[in-house]
């Protein structure tokens, strides 16, 4: 469940070299997330996010903006941080789009699609935390 309101949830667009950069934004809140096991994760302020990744012929299902932006925030950054195993993470999402009252379809919709493609973000992720562990 959210330990954060859903009224506090709020980001800007993502500006780098004076342009707004296209389907990124920057979270200006910290969401609390309290897990089934009541671990709390934290995403941070600051966290850049792409409010959902949904193909162009899925938009008309699933848009970018709606319920699920909070869920979706929480998502990319459990995938961004490689916290836990992909599974639960796809998991957290499906439950946090019932915590914010995201409609049995769509939240289907959003979840399966995170289950069906997710894994090469979740790769690509973990490439770049075993390559930051390398390097540091």
């Amino acid at each position: 469940m959210f330990l954060t309101a859903l009224d506090s949830f709020y980001y800007k667009p993502l500006v780098k070299d004076g342009h707004i950069v296209k389907n990124r934004v920057v979270l200006q809140c910290h969401i609390i997330w309290e897990t089934e096991s009541e671990a709390e994760v934290v995403v941070p302020v600051g966290f850049e996010f792409d409010l959902v990744s949904v193909p162009w012929w899925l938009g008309f299902m699933a848009q970018k903006l709606g319920r699920h932006q909070r869920a979706a925030a929480l998502h990319d950054w459990l995938y961004y941080r490689n916290i836990g195993p992909r599974e639960w993470s796809d998991r957290q999402f499906l439950l946090a789009m019932k915590a914010d009252r995201v409609s049995r379809v769509r939240r289907w919709l959003l979840w399966r699609g995170v289950r069906r493609v997710g894994f090469a973000s979740w790769l690509r992720h973990s490439l770049r935390i075993a390559k930051e562990d390398n390097e540091g």
